[in-house]
């Protein structure tokens, strides 16, 4: 079972669906649901979100080897920051700092900016 807050206002921790468990029924549909929206609207940020869901499903390696194949975030940072995530439950802490790094750069705004950081142990 996946416990992670899905913040309604873009906020990290708020909004009415803190803390919403989704078991794996839950993932599998939401993972579904991305592959057919992605096959209606050519869209990154549609693979952007189906990487994470998978990354919550199935672990980081298969989360980044759909981050990988995601062309058109380069330059986003919430893609810098979904990297990051997956690198971090790899165990490959250097590496996610750099990558939180970039996200920090890339993100529109300050505020933005300052909402990324590392978890010790997740």
């Amino acid at each position: 079972m996946v416990k992670r807050a899905l913040p309604a206002s873009g906020s990290p921790g708020g909004g009415p669906l803190h803390g919403y468990e989704l078991g794996r029924d839950g993932l599998d549909r939401i993972i579904e649901l991305y592959d057919l929206l992605g096959s209606v609207v050519a869209n990154p940020v549609v693979g952007l979100n189906g990487a994470v869901a998978i990354t919550e499903r199935d672990g980081p390696e298969h989360g980044l080897a759909v981050l990988e194949t995601i062309v058109g975030m380069e330059r986003s940072h919430l893609w810098h920051a979904a990297l990051a995530d997956n690198l971090q439950r790899f165990g490959r802490a250097a590496e996610a700092a750099g990558a939180l790094e970039t996200a920090a750069a890339l993100a529109p705004t300050e505020e933005n900016g300052g909402c990324f950081c590392l978890v010790s142990s997740m």
